[in-house]
C-alpha cells in the first residue's frame, strides 16, 4: 500500500491500530524526522502525503472521467453521424422510388405530357365535330372503320377534319370516333 512517502526497507514495524495497518520502514538518521503520536510512528508530512495522494487520485479520475466522457462523446458522435447519412439515404430512396421527389428533367417531362395532354382533351371535340359536320360523314365513318387501328390518325389528318395539331390529336380523333360508332352500332 503507498502511503505518498517512501522509505528503505532497513528496519522495518508494523503498527495497527483499530482498522487501520500499514509498515513503516525506518533508517536511524530519519529518526529525528519522524515523530511519535498515541503509538504510531508518523512522519511530519504525513497529512500532506496524504493529501498530495487524494489530490493525485481526484486528479487521476478526473482525467479518466474526462477521457470516458470524450470516448462517449466520440461514439456518439460517429452514431449520430451515421444515423444522419442513413436517414438521408434512406429519405432520398424512398422520396425518389415513391415519386415524391422529381428531377428538373422529369419535372419538364411531365410538364410536357400534361400539356399534350390538355391539348388534346381540348382539340379532340372540335376535331370530332368537323368529321361529323362534313358532307360525306356516313362514307368517311366507313372507310374509317375499315381502316387499320395504326392508320386511322393518317386518315384524320388527310381528311383535314383536324387543325395541324400532332399525331396525338389525330389519333385520339380516330379513336373517340371509333367509340361514338360502336356505341351506336350497340344501341
Amino acid at each position: 500500500m503507498d502511503h505518498g512517502f517512501d522509505l528503505p526497507a532497513i528496519g522495518q514495524r508494523t503498527v495497527r491500530r483499530g482498522m487501520l495497518s500499514w509498515s513503516c520502514r525506518l533508517l536511524p538518521y530519519f529518526r529525528n524526522s519522524f515523530r511519535q503520536a498515541g503509538g504510531i510512528i508518523l512522519p511530519h508530512n504525513f497529512k500532506e502525503a496524504r493529501v498530495d495522494k487524494q489530490e493525485r487520485e481526484d486528479r487521476m479520475t478526473t482525467k479518466r472521467a474526462k477521457e470516458a466522457k470524450r470516448d462517449i462523446l466520440k461514439s456518439r458522435t460517429k452514431l449520430l453521424g451515421g444515423g444522419f447519412v442513413a436517414g438521408v439515404l434512406a429519405t432520398l430512396i424512398i422520396g425518389f422510388s415513391t415519386g415524391n421527389f422529381i428531377t428538373p428533367s422529369n419535372a419538364e417531362r411531365m410538364a410536357r405530357n400534361a400539356a399534350n395532354d390538355a391539348e388534346t382533351a381540348a382539340l379532340v371535340p372540335y376535331c370530332v365535330a368537323s368529321f361529323n359536320e362534313s358532307p360525306d360523314a356516313a362514307r368517311n365513318l366507313a372507310a374509317l372503320l375499315k381502316t387499320s387501328e395504326w392508320m386511322r390518325g393518317q386518315f384524320i389528318s388527310d381528311g383535314k377534319w383536324a387543325s395541324d395539331s400532332g399525331s396525338r390529336v389525330h389519333g385520339a380523333c380516330a379513336e373517340q370516333l371509333v367509340t361514338d360508332a360502336n356505341a351506336a352500332k350497340g344501341s
